[in-house]
């Protein structure tokens, strides 16, 4: 279970009613693999640990969450894969996130929103591992350091 951070009852009401404020993380034993995956330990960063790894294009996960936005803390480099994404079973959207030239092989941590407009409630989510197939992605390493949602 997601563990959520909750306002005191004497906090006055946030500015926008759709802040993150409850954001939680999916945990990893929630989360289903396909293909080949690892649980690493993360040495780069003290403060994420530990992270799902793999560098098979094709491997997959899956999971069931309950809010109103999807975001992914992956390790990210020029090194590091491209991904696709749906939710509920709907069409496959491509995310190819941008490797400026000053990016290294790897070791930034990138929090990508992927989805932040789907109504509240149950949603079914399913990310694949491709291969990005341009100049600046030289690489498919997939290392998810952390689900995070806002119910």
């Amino acid at each position: 279970m997601a563990v959520l951070i909750h306002r005191p009852r004497n906090a006055i009401a946030p500015l926008d009613p759709l802040n993150w404020e409850t954001a939680a993380r999916v945990p990893f034993d929630r989360v289903k693999l396909t293909g080949p995956w690892a649980v690493r330990r993360w040495a780069i960063s003290e403060w994420i640990d530990p992270v799902l790894d793999t560098a098979a294009v094709g491997a997959r996960m899956s999971f069931t969450f309950e809010g109103r936005v999807l975001s992914l803390g992956l390790d990210f480099g020029k090194d590091a894969a491209d991904f696709r994404w749906r939710l509920d079973g709907g069409d496959w959207q491509a995310m190819a996130l941008d490797r400026p030239p000053w990016c290294g092989r790897g070791g930034w941590f990138r929090f990508v929103t992927i989805r932040d407009d789907p109504p509240p409630g149950r949603h079914d989510a399913e990310i694949e591992v491709i291969h990005g197939d341009r100049p600046e992605c030289s690489g498919t390493n997939f290392r998810v350091a952390y689900i995070g949602i806002v119910p």
